[in-house]
């Protein structure tokens, strides 16, 4: 499946040079910039992770990340306990479409109950043991909340299960595929198409799981192969690294190539001068995802959160005076909400894709 990716350009602004050129070819400070030395910062102390100098103790600390897979600004409480200890209580702000980590909060190989809770509501508490094979902690907010190990591209390698080929590979350039496993244990193919064998990988993905796997494939464009173990189907994509950016491939009964982990907003239009109701179903991947009905004013505006998900291909159903008009994507689209607008010549749907000041 071939899909169009579209780009929004920001322009960038140059930044003034504190340092010239003197007349003998020397570097020179700007003077206007002489003053009096700033002070060097104090250090700020690394905490020490929970149950570092215990007998079960991980040789490596593990870390929270925290994901936010919708396009507004997040506010997560997360609450940890160790039995009747509590571990962690903070409260952190996520940019949209962004994720932070906190770094080595976990020390010993202990059975954690991790509680986060967004301000709207959206709430998931889980047990979580690390141990030293395990990945960091994974935390994704979307329309629901979501757990997963989370491995970092340099622990890749580990879950080869065929090692020889060259696919996957973490020299410099290498572009990143992200294999998002959300339930059991899978066997993944991948393989470039047209390649040889060294372009293809045999990956052995752990039980609700993320890898971040580094790939050795041409920047410019090249067409991915996935087959999951059991699954009736293999998934194509043609992947341009340089402005895709990172690939998405999620695994199930069926493998999906997704262009990102975002879900986007539903925004309905009324651009009639008289007031309309339209009825709108989204599809995601040949399953319907979302339903509802809108009435709206002229010139009204209504918006179901996070309604559109991720997703290789969709399909938008919107009925208005019982006439239905459906609209087909198979495409990357923008990040921005997805736009259902009704106008004088109809339906459409599209993608406004959010700039600095959106």
């Amino acid at each position: 499946m071939n899909r169009r990716t579209f780009l929004a350009t920001v322009g960038t602004a140059g930044l003034a040079g504190c340092a010239t050129g003197g007349s003998d070819g020397e570097r020179t400070v700007n003077p206007a910039l002489r003053g009096t030395p700033t002070p060097t910062p104090t250090a700020t102390p690394t905490p020490t992770p929970y149950g570092a100098a215990a007998a079960d103790a991980l040789e490596t600390p593990r870390d929270v990340v925290i994901g936010n897979r919708r396009l507004d600004d997040l506010r997560l409480r997360l609450r940890v306990h160790e039995g009747g200890t509590g571990v962690l209580d903070r409260t952190v702000g996520v940019p949209g479409g962004s994720e932070i980590r906190l770094a080595r909060l976990f020390g010993a190989a202990r059975t954690y109950t991790v509680r986060a809770t967004t301000a709207d509501g959206r709430d998931r508490e889980l047990e979580w043991t690390p141990d030293e094979v395990g990945g960091d902690l994974g935390v994704d907010v979307g329309a629901t909340v979501r757990s997963f190990d989370s491995f970092e591209p340099r622990l890749a390698s580990a879950f080869v299960a065929e090692p020889g080929g060259d696919l996957v590979s973490d020299a410099d350039g290498s572009s990143l595929l992200v294999v998002d496993n959300p339930g059991t244990a899978r066997r993944v193919e991948l393989a470039v198409d047209g390649g040889a064998g060294s372009t293809a990988a045999d990956l052995a993905v752990p039980a609700r799981s993320r890898l971040t796997v580094p790939v050795s494939v041409p920047r410019s464009a090249v067409r991915l192969l996935a087959t999951v173990e059991g699954a009736t189907t293999t998934d194509a994509f043609r992947w341009q690294p340089l402005a895709d950016g990172t690939l998405v491939l999620r695994v199930g009964d069926r493998p999906r190539f997704l262009c990102d982990l975002l879900a986007r907003d539903l925004r309905v239009r009324n651009d009639l001068a008289s007031a309309a109701t339209l009825s709108v179903g989204v599809t995601a991947d040949d399953e319907r995802r979302f339903a509802g009905s809108f009435t709206l004013a002229g010139g009204g505006v209504a918006t179901a959160a996070a309604a559109v998900p991720p997703a290789s291909t969709y399909a938008f159903d919107v009925t208005v005076d019982g006439e239905t008009e459906r609209v087909d994507w198979a495409v990357c689209p923008p990040v921005g909400p997805v736009v259902v607008r009704l106008g004088e010549r109809g339906v459409a749907v599209t993608v406004t894709p959010l700039g600095p000041s959106s």
